[in-house]
């Protein structure tokens, strides 16, 4: 076994910031550019430690794009165009990439690994990520693929031609290894998808990206009905839920009775991807969707097709 003084300070620097950040519980820790002694895929695994597992509170400040790239974090511009500091919330995809430029960073650096999956929020990344994992176990997210978020608002409530749907769509030309998953929002299964929707399909089509729209209402209409009961019953012991039945409604839209609260969809998310599951389980369009999205992601690696999937 090596000591401290003979690896390198990169590694040094990791273990300092682990481990004060946990022996310390519920507090404000302060950190100055970690980035300067550490591999970009090392910032990521320690914005997922520190955020997994500790309960402080993290005040970071960064020169990285790959830390830009924590979606588990609250992002803040600061500048100083004279003599005032000027801090500014990064809310946009266009705020992002402005974040980066300003930075010096390319715009590709917002987007490190070599394929990104776009998704609504933070419930799709942890299914997604799950269901790759039980299909593919050998890609790795952070290594192979990045899910970034784009927000399900600015496809459901703004028009085609909003100008935050023209940044957004910039955005995902900056990298065309890419698929976007998109809620269907859909009532019944002839209702036609919205025009902004119907937009960033075409322009993905253009880009010879695929976008995935799903089967029912929203994702979580693939979840077996029952697991979704039992992860409600598990999550929110005194709380009483009916489920809305049928593929096309939200099967979390409703509030409790007596509450003007709705299920968590990320907390719902989190207790059923940490049960056994079999891909047997999941519909077929399902399957095949996340199949798609494993063989892009492989080609956009340069890894040879998975056992059993070459033709």
């Amino acid at each position: 076994m090596r000591e401290l003084g003979h690896v390198g300070t990169g590694l040094n620097e990791l273990i300092l910031i682990a481990t004060i950040a946990s022996i310390n519980q519920n507090a404000l820790i302060c950190v100055e550019e970690p980035e300067l002694h550490l591999h970009p895929t090392l910032q990521r695994k320690l914005i997922d430690y520190l955020h997994r597992e500790t309960s402080n509170h993290y005040l970071i400040s960064t020169h990285s794009a790959a830390m830009l790239n924590a979606e588990l974090a609250t992002i803040t511009h600061i500048e100083m165009p004279d003599k005032w500091s000027i801090a500014s919330p990064v809310i946009t995809p266009a705020d992002l990439a402005k974040v980066a430029s300003d930075l010096g960073n390319r715009a590709s650096d917002i987007v490190q690994s070599n394929f990104v999956i776009w998704v609504e929020g933070p419930s799709d990344r942890l299914y997604i990520r799950r269901w790759l994992e039980l299909h593919d176990p050998a890609l790795v997210e952070g290594a192979h693929f990045s899910i970034m978020f784009y927000g399900g608002a600015l496809l459901s409530h703004l028009t085609a031609d909003d100008a935050e749907v023209n940044d957004f769509i910039n955005l995902l030309r900056i990298n065309r290894n890419l698929a976007l998953v998109i809620d269907s929002d859909r009532a019944s299964e002839g209702d036609a998808l919205n025009a902004t929707k119907q937009r960033v399909i075409a322009e993905l089509e253009a880009l010879d990206a695929p976008a995935w729209v799903t089967e029912g209402y929203t994702i979580e209409n693939y979840i077996p009905r029952q697991v979704l009961k039992d992860a409600i019953d598990a999550t929110y012991p005194n709380h009483t839920y009916v489920m809305p039945s049928g593929s096309f409604k939200s099967p979390l839209g409703k509030t409790f009775q007596g509450s003007t609260s709705k299920p968590s969809k990320t907390t719902i998310a989190r207790y059923v991807v940490a049960q056994e599951a079999s891909w047997d389980e999941f519909s077929e369009h399902l399957t095949s969707s996340v199949s798609a999205i494993a063989e892009r992601i492989r080609s956009a690696n340069g890894l040879p097709p998975r056992p059993g999937d070459a033709s």
